[in-house]
């Protein structure tokens, strides 16, 4: 016996439909749908493992995810198998991406305190450019 669709089940799949389809004002609804969500779940998440946090960082990383699902191939929209509501499945996206970047970051500042350099810096920069050991790493936001 097959269960029909009701209520926000319907109503995501619609939405779903037209972001697959390349519409839009689909894409708008989409992230007023869900964007505050993971917005706060990648907040959560980073605020949790990563002392420091930005909201820039938290919407960075939704910002990464929400790119890759309007995109073609792995991690995109058709991705979703509907096992899930789309919802959830979102929010499971967002926090694994939120955990990779912490963990990067975290390697990062890692590195700075034990005095290495950090892996984006060119070996040819003067030592007066260089971030000191003891300075944490700037967070810098890119739109």
């Amino acid at each position: 016996m097959t269960e029909e669709m009701s209520g926000p089940d319907r109503d995501d799949q619609r939405l779903l439909e037209g972001c697959l389809a390349g519409e839009a004002p689909a894409w708008r609804r989409f992230e007023q749908r869900f964007g505050s969500a993971l917005l706060r779940a990648v907040s959560a998440r980073l605020g949790a493992v990563l002392p420091g946090a930005s909201s820039g960082e938290a919407e960075d990383v939704v910002q990464r995810v929400l790119a890759r699902l309007a995109g073609p191939g792995r991690g995109s929209l058709a991705g979703f198998e509907g096992r899930s509501r789309l919802g959830t499945w979102l929010v499971a996206l967002v926090l694994r991406e939120a955990s990779d970047y912490a963990r990067g970051e975290l390697r990062a500042r890692s590195r700075v305190r034990r005095g290495e350099r950090p892996a984006a810096e060119k070996p040819t920069e003067s030592a007066s450019r260089r971030t000191a050991p003891s300075t944490p790493l700037p967070s810098v936001v890119i739109r």
